[in-house]
């Protein structure tokens, strides 16, 4: 599994920690890689090419109308 979590230095706590144990509990080793970053939400995935692909694929979809999934709130009342 992998996961990515993008966090203020304030929010690395035990509390973070106890949550992270939780999602790899049945994992025998987990990586953990660190890097400070001052990109915005959209420079970030366009840093990874499986990410950015994938953006470009959204916002072709949303361009064109394709493959869009409508939502009432009603019907979660």
């Amino acid at each position: 599994m992998t996961a990515t979590f993008k966090l203020r230095p304030e929010e690395l706590d035990e509390s973070f920690l106890e949550k992270l144990r939780g999602l790899f509990a049945r994992t025998r080793e987990v990586h953990v890689i660190i890097s400070d970053s001052d990109m915005d939400e959209t420079e970030f995935l366009m840093s990874d090419p499986d990410d950015y692909k994938r953006l470009l694929a959204s916002i072709e979809q949303i361009r064109t109308g394709k493959e869009l999934v409508e939502f009432d709130p009603k019907t979660y009342r």
